[in-house]
């Protein structure tokens, strides 16, 4: 008995229409009737028929690798059209446009290519620049993993570009939102109408401990949910405490960008404004007048001769004078210790628009005079100048400048400058080097955060530290040293609070004073080592221990890790925990919260080091410096109650000097006699 199979071909054909709700028009098949918004009247588009696809994830997120351009651009494959060509655009949210370059996609090499000559030639106008070219519909993927977001897009082929460079991309794709568009639908609405579960995106940087030169960026696609939860697992906050922005003024004259309402705050500089004029012209009368009225004592005598009298008289009118003049002396030092100290800080709540397009913050006019007398002082006026709407500074200005906060419901942003800086070639200062500040002005009713913000601002405590292959010559270098020939080598390694911020007196430069400059047997040789890594937690520190460029957590300045630099010291002093205990809190809960902190961590540490380690080994001392420097003691602490003040810092080091100077001498001591011992 034979099996056999019988094969027949059929066609089957099979309907398929797309769900829609009870209340939606239903249009022709194959056709609709799109009005058109900018670009010309309503057209009438004939779609190409796609082949039929695999069933698309509904859950995964989407992420897309971006090409980094120095924190400033962030660029991302797109495939457009038939051919399934690749296009470096950038993502910026400050549009909604897409555009490609005229030289790099061919309209007649795409079989799905659909001009609309209605619109004509279409002018897109940004911030500097300007494109003009032609308008078609064709497939726009943007290349994400594990599959790619495809839809069919209207877009703009650009035949002439000006004022914007193409040598590191081809085109720009626009996530803003549709106010800001040309199109009758932008990227983001194709987006959401194609892919449902595509509700939220967002930028991120590859989130490990340390951030590495070669760290990946990404655009992240996919359920808001889970890019809630995946920006929570990154920056290491709890989603509760995620500040959820409404986006601001969706019609009007902000319409289109992505706009939320923030307030914005910089503690300011004191700056000392003397006495006024008025004053010291009142003084000088006041004085004078004194002088004219002061009596002058006659001679009691009345057989004095008249030559006599003269010169009596001459004596008390030059003692006269005297006394008027250290009256008006004294008067005019109290003027000037009564003269108000005027602190210019800046604290305002304001709209603000986040643009990956944009490098720099943009402030309004309006405010940008007070933002910058707050973050710079008086060192703006001597060292800084305002170029074509951007803000150049001599690059030392960056250490003492005040750091901007951006507070979003209860996550404090800071932003110091010392992040913000970038070199420029300029000579428009003089000798000075001069940096780009990061900041800019126009005249907006709106700020604008661009990438300066957006890829270097971090939670208070939360930033992070990066390794080099090289030393790098542009930024300042964190390690400080107090030589000499013969003397004990001393390590004193820690962070903001070693190396000094923000006066930048360290205490390790009294340590070495007060431990050479004893009376006789008191006397220490010793080399002294600091390296002092701002804004740098215990977790980060430790990550580094071995490397030997590290930029801190500011990215201001470089160092290295603690063993790497501890090879040749026979004794390291380590001080660290400031911002583990400062970070994270609520704005304005930092001093409370600090206390209670620091006196458990201090009670464990001090339990640690007499246990010492599994192995027998303890450290040789553990010193509480809150005890050792007592916070309320006016003039050791700045108003944060974090940081030391230059006082402060000098009483800590001579402190420290009486602890260690037995230990110091026992450990020299001990070297001696290895030394001896060799020789003998």
């Amino acid at each position: 008995m034979s099996h056999g199979v019988a094969v027949s071909t059929e066609v089957v054909q099979i309907s398929l229409q797309r769900h829609r709700r009870p209340t939606e028009r239903r249009w022709p098949a194959k056709t609709w009737l799109l009005p058109g918004f900018s670009w010309g009247p309503p057209w009438q588009w004939q779609p190409k028929i796609w082949q039929p696809q695999a069933r698309r994830p509904t859950s995964s997120l989407r992420r897309v690798h971006l090409q980094d351009l120095g924190d400033l651009q962030y660029i991302a494959e797109v495939s457009i059209g038939s051919s399934s060509s690749t296009f470096r655009l950038i993502l910026d949210t400050g549009s909604s446009d897409l555009w490609v370059s005229g030289e790099q996609f061919i309209p007649s090499l795409s079989d799905t290519w659909t001009p609309l000559p209605q619109a004509g030639l279409v002018k897109l106008d940004y911030g500097q620049g300007e494109v003009e070219g032609i308008v078609g519909v064709d497939k726009a993927c943007l290349l994400a993993k594990p599959v790619p977001l495809c839809v069919e897009q209207e877009f703009l082929v650009a035949k002439q570009v000006s004022d914007l460079s193409l040598n590191t991309f081809d085109g720009i794709l626009g996530l803003g939102l549709p106010g800001l568009s040309h199109a009758n639908q932008d990227f983001v609405q194709s987006l959401a109408r194609s892919y449902r579960e595509v509700q939220c995106f967002s930028f991120s940087r590859q989130s490990t401990l340390l951030n590495r030169e070669d760290s990946k960026s990404f655009a992240l696609f996919g359920p808001c949910a889970k890019l809630l939860r995946k920006a929570a697992k990154e920056t290491h906050l709890p989603e509760e405490q995620a500040a959820l922005l409404s986006v601001q003024r969706l019609f009007g004259f902000a319409r289109g960008w992505w706009l939320v309402s923030l307030a914005i705050s910089c503690d300011g500089t004191r700056i000392w404004q003397g006495p006024d004029m008025y004053s010291i012209c009142g003084l000088e009368v006041a004085a004078l007048l004194l002088l004219s009225l002061y009596p002058g004592r006659r001679s009691s005598r009345g057989q004095s001769s008249d030559c006599r009298k003269r010169v009596c008289n001459a004596c008390f009118a030059l003692c006269s004078f005297f006394q008027a003049l250290v009256l008006m002396l004294l008067l005019i030092a109290l003027l000037v210790l009564l003269a108000p100290m005027v602190v210019n800080a800046f604290q305002s709540k304001v709209l603000v628009a986040l643009d990956t397009g944009t490098s720099l913050i943009v402030i309004p006019t309006e405010n940008f005079q007070q933002v910058a007398d707050a973050m710079f002082g008086l060192r703006l006026r001597d060292s800084c100048v305002l170029s074509n709407s951007e803000l150049l500074c001599a690059c030392e200005v960056a250490a003492e400048a005040k750091a901007l906060d951006f507070h979003l419901g209860d996550v404090r942003l800071s932003l110091h400058p010392l992040q913000m800086f970038a070199n420029v070639n300029a000579e428009i200062l003089g000798d000075q080097p001069a940096c780009r500040s990061g900041l800019a002005t126009q005249d907006l009713r709106f700020w604008i955060l661009g990438d300066v913000f957006l890829s270097r601002s971090a939670p208070r405590g939360v930033r992070s530290m990066r390794v080099l292959r090289s030393e790098p010559k542009e930024k300042r270098c964190a390690v400080r040293r107090w030589p000499s020939a013969t003397g004990l080598r001393i390590l004193i390694y820690g962070d903001s609070l070693t190396a000094g911020a923000p006066s930048m007196v360290p205490f390790a430069q009294e340590l070495h004073r007060a431990l050479e400059g004893g009376a006789g047997a008191e006397s220490c040789e010793v080399e002294t080592t600091a390296c002092g890594l701002c804004a740098s937690t215990a977790l980060q520190m430790l990550a580094v221990l071995e490397e030997p460029y590290v930029v801190d957590a500011l990215g201001g300045s470089w160092g290295s890790g603690l063993v790497h630099l501890a090879k040749e010291a026979s004794l390291a002093i380590i001080m660290a925990g400031t911002n583990d205990l400062a970070s994270p809190a609520p704005a304005g809960d930092v001093s409370k919260a600090l206390p209670t902190k620091r006196r458990a961590v201090n009670a464990a540490l001090a339990v640690w080091a007499r246990e010492g380690f599994e192995d027998g080994t303890r450290p040789e001392l553990f010193i509480n410096t809150s005890a050792l420097l007592p916070h309320g003691r006016a003039g050791h602490w700045e108003r944060d109650g974090v940081h030391f003040t230059a006082q402060g810092a000098e009483a800590l080091g001579a402190r420290l000097a009486r602890i260690l100077r037995p230990l110091v001498q026992r450990r020299d001591a001990e070297a001696l006699g290895r030394f001896q011992g060799t020789r003998g």
